[in-house]
Order: structure tokens, then C-alpha cells, then sequence
């Protein structure tokens, strides 16, 4: 993990609570990141600011075999609240029994 990267991290969640969109680029781009700690907190960051930058990387980490991990990102997923989480999500229910009532809450929030 770079400094860089690390600091980011650390600051995530006073940064989200300002609720001020100019952060939400500096997390968009850590979605790219290689350390996966990093990529799910800026995906939650974003989340939170209820930017759509935050789907692919939340959708791809409701699939993450840690429950925990997947719980998370169904959670933020649930805050975006756009058509396109339902649709991702949907065919997700017959698979994932153990996260069906996190699934249900965030495709009721998200369409």
C-alpha cells in the first residue's frame, strides 16, 4: 500500500462526513487501487456521498466470499439507491441465501 493510499484511508471517514462532493474524485480514483482495505473504503467513501462511481466496485465486493466484506458493500449499496443496484442485485438472491435480507434492503432502496 502506498503512503499515499494509506493516509487516504485513514482520513476516509472524516472526509465522507463533510459530505462535500470535491472528495469524491480522490475516491473514485482509489477504486482502482490494488489493496482491496483501500478500494472497499473508497467504494463506502463514495457510497456515502451518494456517488454512482461507487456501484461496479460495491457490486463486485457483495460477491466476496468474506460475509463481512459482502454485508458492508450490500449496506452501501443500499445508501446509492439508483435503478442499476436492484438489476445487479437481483440475480444475486438465489445464490447467496446467507444475504438475502441485506440483498432485499438494498434492492427495495435501490429501485
Amino acid at each position: 500500500m502506498q503512503a499515499g493510499s494509506r493516509a487516504c484511508l485513514l482520513t476516509a471517514p472524516p472526509l465522507r462526513d463533510t459530505h462535500d462532493p470535491r472528495v469524491a474524485n480522490t475516491f473514485a480514483k482509489l477504486l482502482a487501487d490494488a489493496d482491496p482495505d483501500i478500494k472497499q473504503t473508497s467504494a463506502e467513501a463514495l457510497a456515502d456521498l451518494g456517488d454512482p462511481r461507487s456501484i461496479p466496485a460495491l457490486i463486485e465486493l457483495a460477491k466476496a466470499e468474506d460475509r463481512t466484506t459482502a454485508l458492508d458493500a450490500l449496506d452501501a449499496l443500499a445508501l446509492v439507491a439508483k435503478p442499476e443496484v436492484a438489476e445487479a442485485l437481483i440475480p444475486m438472491l438465489k445464490d447467496n441465501p446467507g444475504r438475502k435480507a441485506s440483498l432485499i434492503k438494498a434492492i427495495g432502496k435501490s429501485g
